[in-house]
């Protein structure tokens, strides 16, 4: 589990409403336990991506950690047009990428 400081962004970029990013809205199912990854590379692409997250307190040894785990595993959602939705394929970290049918 990372430590919360090393998470990435729940939303990028870093603003304050959602309905500002442009471009169709694409649902990207990662493989098992490869969503934060995928958000990094994202990220590193500037491609907008929403992440939600929880925060998830565990003990383990005796001692308490907490970290983020995604609100929905397995799914992340992010922006963009063909080529953004070839770039995030390109990671390969996706198992499918499912077009948003209502985008409002």
């Amino acid at each position: 589990m990372l430590k919360l400081s090393d998470n990435p962004e729940i939303l990028y970029p870093p603003i304050d409403d959602i309905i500002s990013i442009v471009g169709p809205w694409w649902v990207g199912h990662t493989k098992s336990r490869f969503e934060k990854s995928f958000a990094g590379d994202l990220a590193a692409k500037e491609i907008p991506y929403f992440l939600p997250m929880v925060e998830r307190t565990i003990f383990s040894g005796g001692r308490k950690r907490r970290g983020m785990i995604p609100l929905f595993p397995g799914y992340v959602f992010f922006a963009g047009d063909e080529e953004v939705r070839y770039q995030a394929m390109e990671t390969d970290r996706l198992c499918v990428v499912i077009p948003v049918k209502s985008q409002a």
